[in-house]
């Protein structure tokens, strides 16, 4: 188990569902689904996801990083509130995404360089291999 999970583990014993309506595997405090009922059944809207607190990242480069995570939440809560139209919610999350867009692109171009770094390291040790 990644040294941060095993660390939130420890502080946040609890799991909340995700937008799948599945068991989230790390716990994310800052991610949840609004479960109302309706004459079809049971439906489910996405809540404006809170932003991540300084404790809940461990700043070692994560594969599933809480700031990626809460982008990407944010962004389908977003695309929600466009689809549905209710424009004061886009309002309050549009101020919290453009405070959130500089923060995105630093993580975008860290996670490039992360990703170029893993394949160079992937076609080294591959040629290693190859090589007698």
């Amino acid at each position: 188990m990644h040294q941060c999970i095993a660390a939130c583990l420890k502080r946040m014993p609890w799991h909340v569902c995700s937008s799948s309506n599945t068991l989230a595997t790390v716990p994310r405090r800052h991610l949840a689904v609004l479960v109302s009922s309706s004459s079809n059944g049971v439906s489910s809207a996405p809540v404006c996801p809170q932003e991540p607190g300084p404790e809940d990242c461990c700043q070692s480069g994560c594969e599933h990083c809480v700031w990626e995570v809460y982008n990407q939440e944010l962004k389908h809560y977003l695309q929600y509130t466009q689809q549905q139209g209710h424009p004061d919610q886009q309002v309050a999350a549009g101020k919290k995404a453009s405070k959130q867009q500089v923060v995105a692109a630093s993580l975008d171009a860290f996670e490039q360089l992360e990703r170029q770094l893993q394949q160079r390291r992937q076609q080294q040790h591959q040629q290693q291999q190859q090589q007698p």
